[in-house]
């Protein structure tokens, strides 16, 4: 079975800017229906947890919260000595912070970009604990909303799904950024997006729940230590894996799926195969604008997504394709 998440740019023409209205299924009883027809959770049942650093944006993103999801309960997940005054929070859970590593540049040498695999792994997890709603928003800390579409992605029928390879009770609604889809980037498989994710709370929690932080440095330096795959399906980096690959790979080995990816690089047919079923058969991959964020690197996503994540379209044919083997 073959399975494509890219999408030709020209596909996105085609994208609707909101879900298909829909009745909710019997899971999703609680969903409210607006005047326009639109089925949108009750956003009372949602929580909302926002991670990361105390800067600038996490206030801002806090605020568009309370603006477009006023009865959310709300978690902000940060740093011990963070500046958290003042925001609208209904709790605030502040972390011991565990450092982060630079990247290595094509030569091997440290640059300023950093490796932030266990910051974000203790914030989120340390948000997700207090979750206390049945549905979960899990937010970075710059990524403000500007609409409550999340609201309509949680109240639509889940697509059929494949047997082999699920996880979750529902799909987990995610944006394309830095999703990698096995035709364009073979080289990074079993390579979710981490900027945010929407979901029935349990399913949200058992994903990062799974997640144990890692020795970062022996990570960082993987290929200055050990050779590359043969062919190595990706020539930059000296890093194993990537956080959002550490964080899918741990839940997939708790739940008893471990593919066997050694590495960044490492590709194989049969783990193209796994890599691609178990991300369509467990997450709804839509476009940020779809999902209502706003992102900061909005205009670098516009130049480097065009090949290298993966768009709506084609996630939503590999979905009817996974359903119908």
């Amino acid at each position: 079975m073959q399975l494509r998440l890219g999408a030709a740019p020209a596909d996105r023409g085609r994208v609707s800017a909101t879900p298909t209205p829909s009745t909710p299924d019997a899971d999703l009883s609680a969903g409210s229906t607006r005047p326009n027809g639109e089925n949108r959770l009750d956003d009372s049942l949602l929580s909302v947890v926002i991670q990361g650093p105390a800067t600038p944006e996490l206030a801002t993103t806090v605020a568009s919260v309370r603006r477009w999801l006023p009865r959310a309960e709300v978690i902000v997940s940060s740093w011990e000595g963070a500046d958290v005054d003042g925001l609208d929070a209904d709790t605030v859970v502040l972390s011991r912070d565990p450092g982060s590593v630079p990247y290595l540049d094509v030569r091997g040498r440290p640059t300023k970009k950093l490796f932030n695999t266990n910051r974000m792994i203790r914030s989120t997890k340390a948000g997700v604990a207090r979750a206390g709603r049945p549905y979960l928003l899990k937010m970075r800390n710059d990524t403000p909303l500007r609409s409550d579409l999340v609201l309509q992605w949680l109240a639509r029928p889940d697509d059929p799904r494949a047997d082999d390879l699920r996880i979750f009770r529902r799909r987990i609604v995610m944006p394309n950024i830095a999703v990698r889809p096995a035709e364009t980037m073979p080289g990074l498989l079993f390579h979710p997006s981490d900027i945010v994710h929407a979901g029935l709370t349990d399913d949200v929690r058992a994903l990062w729940e799974a997640a144990e932080e890692i020795d970062e440095t022996e990570n960082t330096e993987w290929f200055l230590h050990h050779p590359r795959p043969v062919p190595a399906g990706i020539s930059v980096g000296y890093a194993r894996y990537y956080n959002e690959q550490v964080v899918w790979l741990a839940c997939l080995r708790r739940h008893g799926f471990d593919p066997g990816y050694d590495c960044v690089g490492h590709v194989t047919p049969e783990l193209i195969e796994r890599s691609t079923l178990g991300m369509v058969n467990n997450f709804r991959c839509i476009e940020p604008w779809q999902l209502g964020i706003t992102l900061s690197f909005d205009q670098m996503v516009r130049l480097s997504a065009i090949w290298n994540y993966a768009w709506f379209d084609g996630w939503q044919r590999a979905v009817e394709r996974s359903a119908a083997a």
